[in-house]
């Protein structure tokens, strides 16, 4: 998530958008929050993630408040819960950006994100390739959807996003 955009800047005063969005409890750590539009998109970049590993064995429409982000301010891990299900969520920040991931094991999972070079779709799949081989993958490139990691003899998933001038990545450490 860009914090930067223009969009994004003082929605953390929306009350509208902050009901639609939060629970009661996330509304409170917006509002005592030091950088309440940074907590503001830290949590809707969770729930945003934990939707995409929900609908995996899931159907349903996202409706963010009822995913609900448990965690203690100031920690970069938490777990977002959906009912009787639940995962896990790491969070990787730079100065104007956020970037959530959700999985059952985020310490395994390697993330880097970097400002595009050139076009969002190709910059993310170039880094995802680079930064693979860069961990100890072997030479890999990005193909299908979901994308996933391909190599002679093997594959595996790999997440793809950007948002603004930015691109993320997030795959399972090979080592």
């Amino acid at each position: 998530m860009w914090l930067a955009d223009p969009q994004n800047g003082g929605r953390s005063a929306d009350k509208r958008l902050l009901h639609r969005v939060l629970t009661a409890p996330e509304r409170l750590l917006v509002a005592v929050s030091p950088e309440p539009d940074a907590m503001l998109w830290s949590l809707w970049a969770a729930k945003e993630a934990a939707y995409k590993a929900w609908s995996r064995s899931h159907s349903g429409l996202f409706s963010p408040a009822s995913f609900v982000v448990e965690f203690a301010p100031g920690l970069l891990l938490a777990r977002v819960v959906k009912g009787d299900w639940s995962v896990a969520v790491r969070w990787t920040r730079g100065p104007d950006w956020v970037h959530a991931l959700a999985a059952d094991v985020p310490e395994s999972v390697v993330v880097r994100v970097e400002r595009a070079d050139g076009e969002p779709s190709e910059s993310v799949r170039r880094l995802a390739v680079r930064e693979f081989s860069g961990v100890g993958g072997p030479a890999a490139r990005v193909i299908g959807k979901p994308p996933r990691l391909v190599w002679e003899g093997g594959e595996q998933a790999v997440s793809l996003s950007h948002d603004g001038p930015y691109v993320a990545v997030a795959f399972h450490d090979p080592a």
